[in-house]
């Protein structure tokens, strides 16, 4: 091999470790980048699992506060037929007022009253005769339509005529 022939196979040999020191510089580099990549992958995953489990968290806790309006819409949609029946009552019975056992139940030191205040206009008749129609029938079932009993009855007359 000639000087020349040699000289350049050195060169090319040299410039070849130096292109090698560069991709293994350039590989440390990559590899380096590679890691960091991969930690900021499994950190983003691992707030996205968060997020989903506080997601999950909220959606749980919205459904219960759902279920909990609507079973108190539906309560309060009885209490209004409820009410709706008994009011359809009071005006099919003539001349009977009353007011809601529970527009205010008096406190005492000893115990809560329930009181039933009403009044019951006969239009001068009979408050029981065969005039009456249904009105006496009316007037009980105004008195009992209550879950609980009251404690005290309150009943105004108005115009009643008896023999």
């Amino acid at each position: 091999i000639t000087q020349a022939k040699y000289a350049a196979l050195r060169a090319g040999h040299e410039s070849l470790r130096d292109e090698h020191e560069g991709l293994q510089s350039r590989h440390g580099e990559y590899a380096k980048e590679a890691d960091d990549l991969k930690t900021r992958c499994q950190q983003a995953e691992e707030k996205v699992a968060e997020e989903q489990a506080l997601t999950m968290a909220l959606k749980v806790r919205y459904e219960k506060e759902l279920a909990a309006e609507r079973s108190m819409r539906e309560a309060e949609e009885e209490k209004l037929v409820d009410v709706m029946a008994e009011l359809e009552l009071l005006r099919s019975a003539k001349g009977i007022r009353m007011l809601p056992p529970d527009v205010g139940p008096l406190q005492t030191a000893e115990k809560q009253l329930r009181i039933w205040v009403g009044t019951w206009n006969t239009g001068a008749s009979e408050p029981f005769g065969a005039e009456a129609g249904h009105a006496p029938r009316a007037l009980r079932e105004s008195l009992f339509v209550h879950k609980e009993p009251c404690d005290v009855y309150f009943l105004g007359m108005q115009e009643g005529v008896s023999d």
